[in-house]
Formats: structure tokens, sequence, C-alpha cells
């Protein structure tokens, strides 16, 4: 059974995001057999990501029309 290492949760977080290191931890969870946990991570990894993405649209512009 092959699981990923923290070093590769890691590297898909700097390179990809929240998305992917979420996905890899839950196929770990999976894999370990710890159903609950891992759609606990899964559904905390989207709603990290929704929560991320609208305040980022709502970080106010300065008057020149750029994001601060």
């Amino acid at each position: 059974m092959k699981f990923y290492t923290e070093k590769q949760v890691g590297l898909a977080a700097f390179l990809g995001g929240p998305i992917p290191p979420g996905i890899l931890i839950y196929k770990n969870l999976k894999r370990l057999g710890k159903d609950k946990e891992s759609l606990i991570t899964l559904a905390g990894t989207l709603l990290f990501t929704v929560f991320l993405i609208y305040v980022l649209i709502k970080i106010p512009a300065d008057n020149s029309g750029n994001r601060l």
C-alpha cells in the first residue's frame, strides 16, 4: 500500500495551493480505513478553498485600481 509522504504533501501545497495536499491527505486516510476522517479532510479542504477565494475577491482596491 503506497502512502504520500510529508515532503510530497508539502511540495503539493507549495506548487498547487490548498487543494492538492488535501486530496493527498484524503487518499492517505482512505487507505488507512479512516473513512470519516478522510471525508472531513476533503470537506475542510474545499470549504477552506472557497473561503480563501472569497477573501481574496473582497480585498479592497486602492485609488489607482491596484489591489493592496
